[in-house]
């Protein structure tokens, strides 16, 4: 590992040749041209990993140090790193949470470890008031911002409600920008099935707004009104009132789950309909419906 390869010489097993045979022979390591490698990396990232962790442990070590120079941050380190961060995570979640403030704040970094870093704190189910303070924080970087919506927040309900609740979302909303309105929008979006009342509670002030927010709440809102918790689904009904709905709904799965929602939907579709009446000469031999 100080060299920065994944191969040792085959010589340093020959002091161990019974552990060397039963090694080769279940396929753990494998030897070619007196280099010795595992037989998949995984082996070597865990053996790392573990090594790593039980220094921390000892406080004889942290990740950044183990990363060292620029030199050394490989594209091998990738896997290495998220299995450092992973484990840590599950045994010191207070020093994965400052090894994860070293990495992305500290300087010589490859952006390629701390696009990883953000990716593996981007999955954590219940991040700490502490994590989403500080990436709360971080957004206010421009250099971040996308980085941090792509690979932490979007589809992390943790990390969205929080957005909501320190204001952040309503302060984008607010913006009068229309491109900080609509990512924020998707944001939104990707937490769907398991923030609707949430999301309702934050886009209903919007809906008489005017200007282009209608069509705009509509876009945030899956096709998917069978997903929707019974608040969503009045903004939605209260959108398709105003003559706003999404371009594609499954009907039957709509059916299947929430038969009364149907005919609501269609109700509210119907609703939108204005009914000529007059002779039939006049209408060309009939009725004519045309949309709202």
């Amino acid at each position: 590992e100080s060299q920065g390869r994944i191969w040792a010489p085959a010589r340093l097993l020959d002091v161990h040749p019974r552990a060397s045979t039963l090694l080769h022979s279940v396929g753990v390591i494998q030897t070619e041209d007196d280099r010795t490698t595992f037989c998949h990396q995984s082996y070597l990232d865990f053996q790392i990993a573990d090594r790593l962790l039980r220094e921390i442990n000892d406080g004889n070590g942290s990740v950044r140090d183990w990363l060292g120079s620029k030199e050394n941050q490989s594209l091998f380190r990738r896997e290495q790193l998220r299995l450092v961060l992973s484990l840590l995570f599950e045994e010191e979640p207070y020093r994965f949470e400052r090894s994860v403030h070293d990495l992305l704040q500290g300087d010589g970094i490859r952006f390629h470890l701390k696009h990883l870093v953000l990716s593996v704190a981007g999955q954590i189910d219940n991040p700490s008031p502490r994590m989403l303070n500080f990436f709360a924080g971080m957004l206010r970087d421009n250099r971040w911002i996308e980085h941090l919506k792509d690979l932490v927040y979007t589809g992390h309900e943790p990390y969205i409600r929080s957005l909501i609740v320190k204001g952040i979302m309503t302060k984008w909303l607010n913006s009068n920008e229309k491109e900080t309105i609509r990512p924020a929008l998707w944001l939104l979006q990707s937490v769907h099935e398991t923030c609707g009342d949430l999301i309702a509670e934050v886009l209903e002030p919007y809906l008489n707004k005017g200007d282009e927010w209608p069509q705009w709440i509509a876009e945030a809102l899956w096709s998917k009104p069978e997903k929707d918790s019974d608040r969503l689904f009045k903004l939605r009904l209260q959108l398709t009132e105003l003559g706003y709905m999404t371009s594609f709904i499954d009907w039957q799965a709509l059916a299947e789950k929430h038969r009364l929602r149907v005919i609501r939907l269609v109700e509210a579709v119907l609703s939108t309909w204005r009914v000529q009446v007059g002779t039939e000469e006049e209408n060309g031999g009939g009725r004519k419906r045309s949309p709202h």
